[in-house]
């Protein structure tokens, strides 16, 4: 019989879910769920859960537990390193901006800006954008030149933002007049 289920050392974001009222009588394979909802990523916590029962041989039974809190982790991929080609003023062209979560977890995007007003960030119609581990998303990027100008330097300009952070890899092209 099944005195007690309960955490009762280390961390608490290891919780027995719907501990069962005891005493409990458990048949064979009876389970009782231990969910972990990690307030740090990347450290590893550990827990003991503990049953307590009328076993004669083990009354007590500590059972340890670890986790680690994992997080998205932003990578971005754009063809030809961010070169978009020649494009004329008053034209222009688009390129896909790729945002790949290699993380164990999902990973929110907040905001994808530009500083240069030459490229053009895809209106998202709802922020966040949620993706899941191991998963990516293709934005459309538009390169519209409006005036003929030496390229800039291969800076950071595309950004994409989650948790605060930026990760970029864009370049700017160059920028070709309008022959008319």
């Amino acid at each position: 019989m099944i005195l007690s289920v309960q955490r009762v050392a280390g961390s608490t974001d290891f919780t027995v879910l719907s501990a069962p009222a005891t005493p409990l009588a458990i048949a064979a394979g009876a389970q009782v769920t231990v969910a972990f909802n990690p307030t740090t990523t990347g450290v590893v916590e550990v827990a003991t859960i503990q049953i307590i029962s009328n076993d004669p041989v083990t009354p007590v039974l500590d059972l340890p537990t670890e986790g680690r809190g994992g997080a998205g982790a932003l990578e971005t991929v754009i063809a030809d390193n961010g070169e978009f080609g020649d494009c004329c003023v008053g034209a222009h062209r688009d390129e896909s901006l790729i945002l790949h979560n290699n993380g164990p977890c999902s990973l929110s995007i907040f905001a994808v800006t530009s500083s240069l007003p030459e490229f053009i960030p895809p209106g998202v119609s709802s922020l966040p954008l949620l993706i899941a581990a191991g998963g990516s998303v293709a934005l459309p990027i538009r390169f519209q030149p409006t005036a003929t100008a030496p390229s800039p330097p291969p800076s950071q300009f595309l950004a994409a933002t989650s948790l605060g952070r930026s990760m970029s890899r864009c370049r700017a092209p160059r920028r070709r007049a309008n022959s008319r």
